[in-house]
């Protein structure tokens, strides 16, 4: 099947500062967008949510604030529709700086908020829901006894209503750091970091692997006699892992982005390095497979895709501006990408930086303000390590967030492309009026069999299904459909006939 792509670039904020450090999608098919803003809550920095639909189309906004500084650093879609934000707060918890963890429903409002933390600067990286419902938060716990650096890998185990189930830190004797989580298919947990304690240089990329109950699988370290650090993790259609992150190790001249694949058991299939001269960002921050076995990587600067081995296919830059950061990535029906992040001042969003959301087809480019990037890419002596991963006994004081909620921030639409090549006719079958406010209609040369028609919106999700009889013209109404790009498939006995439908109003 044959899918047109919808591509568009838009931006979501307000005159000050803003931007995405996580994002998901939604169980409709829309995308939560967590990050901060300024200027817009209760004081300083706020947590941020903005929720829009499959197209990217903003529905609303949420600020989450106390007397201080709060900023969401992960977010998680859960079940029920709502979500789940991973942050830091100083307003309230043990002391320092404390993870926040906010449980909103489906139209951002807060279920409830908790902090859990101790007396120094402790922050979680990322959130992903259980399967009994509740969550698991990774991160960096500050100031623990023999830990010569002050942080600590840190994971923390709650029920569905924000409880502490239990609480794990790992690492070694120096620093350690999760940076990126992902459930595996088993109920387990995939977890990347970056070390200090382990490996063969001075900081390595750490994957560790834990179950359930908190654990340990295995652990391992990748990187080379340099800087190597992690960014982001995901799991694999043959049950390993891919780890993105950056490299400073492998004779390259600035940081580049670093991708290590992995079989079930953390052992290497193969890594790379993906070098651009110095001319721009090298750090992955997220990383997703694709549906033909590559992987797509986002991340500062650079977005790329690369083929199953990890040769290069495309590179690309969006809205080239200093701070331009995509944390998350996912791969489409089309073949295309959704990338997400955070922009920096470039005169086309609202204010110094913009949450940022780019829909490409499949060559990568969404059509306005991008352009390709040269990459030299090779494969990397890699050394792997099996550290001597230690549990250390932990604790976080859980305590109340009375937060204040509040909205704020607009959207800009940079480009949006609602054409599509040749909408007229496809053999026998032709479409009128195309583009379209919402009505359609459809006529396909005569038979005696009944015809199917199904009709796929621009992530593939099939949103209208008719049966259709000889010649008589069919109607088809998307007139509660957003505005974008639709596909119509007309199944007549063996033949199949496919057409792009425009929705514009």
């Amino acid at each position: 099947m044959r899918l047109w792509a919808q591509t568009f670039q838009r931006m979501f904020g307000d005159t000050a500062n803003e931007g995405a450090l996580a994002a998901a999608r939604t169980i409709d098919g829309g995308y939560v967008m967590a990050g901060f803003i300024t200027g817009m809550g209760v004081d300083g920095e706020d947590a941020y949510l903005v929720r829009t639909n499959a197209m990217g189309e903003l529905l609303w906004t949420r600020t989450y604030g106390g007397p201080g500084d709060e900023r969401a650093q992960g977010v998680a879609a859960t079940s029920d529709g709502g979500a789940v934000l991973c942050g830091t707060t100083n307003s309230f918890g043990a002391g320092g700086e404390d993870i926040l963890l906010i449980r909103t429903d489906a139209a951002g409002d807060t279920l409830w908020c908790r902090t859990f933390g101790d007396a120094d600067i402790d922050g979680p990286s990322a959130v992903v829901q259980s399967d009994d419902g509740g969550f698991l938060v990774c991160g960096w716990l500050g100031d623990l006894p023999g830990n010569g650096n002050g942080r600590e890998l840190h994971l923390v185990r709650t029920d569905a209503n924000g409880d502490t189930l239990w609480t794990r830190c790992f690492g070694g004797i120096y620093g350690d750091v999760a940076d990126a989580i992902h459930k595996t298919t088993d109920g387990a947990y995939v977890i990347a970091g970056t070390t200090s304690s382990f490996g063969a240089g001075s900081n390595d990329l750490y994957l560790l692997k834990v179950d359930d109950a908190g654990t340990l699988l295995f652990s391992r370290t990748y990187g080379g006699p340099d800087m190597d650090w992690s960014g982001a993790v995901t799991t694999t259609a043959d049950g390993g892992y891919v780890v993105a992150g950056s490299s400073y190790s492998f004779d390259v001249t600035t940081r580049s982005l670093y991708l290590v694949r992995t079989d079930a058991v953390g052992d290497t299939l193969w890594t790379r390095i993906y070098d651009t001269g110095g001319l721009f960002g090298g750090l992955g921050l997220c990383v997703s497979e694709t549906a033909d076995s590559g992987f797509i990587s986002g991340g500062q600067t650079t977005d790329v895709k690369v083929n199953a081995s990890g040769d290069l296919q495309w590179s690309m830059t969006f809205n080239a501006s200093y701070g331009l950061s995509h944390t998350y990535c996912e791969p489409m029906p089309d073949g295309g990408v959704v990338f997400i992040g955070t922009a920096g001042s470039t005169g086309l969003g609202m204010g110094m930086g913009d949450m940022h959301m780019v829909r490409t087809d499949a060559s990568g480019y969404s059509h306005c303000n991008e352009f390709p990037v040269p990459l030299g890419n090779a494969s990397t002596p890699t050394q792997v390590g099996n550290p001597a991963t230690a549990l250390r006994a932990c604790t976080t004081v859980p305590g109340a967030a009375p937060m204040t909620v509040g909205t704020g921030g607009t959207a800009v639409v940079l480009c949006l492309a609602t054409s599509a090549p040749d909408a007229r006719t496809e053999e026998h079958l032709l479409v009128v009026p195309n583009p379209s406010s919402g009505a359609f209609t459809l006529t396909l040369g005569a038979s005696s069999v009944a015809s199917i028609v199904e009709v796929f919106d621009a992530r593939g999700v099939c949103v209208l299904r008719s049966t259709w009889q000889g010649s008589v013209d069919h109607r088809l109404d998307l007139g509660d459909r957003p505005a974008g790009l639709y596909t119509v498939l007309v199944y007549q006995g063996a033949e199949v006939h496919t057409m792009p439908l425009v929705l514009d109003r």
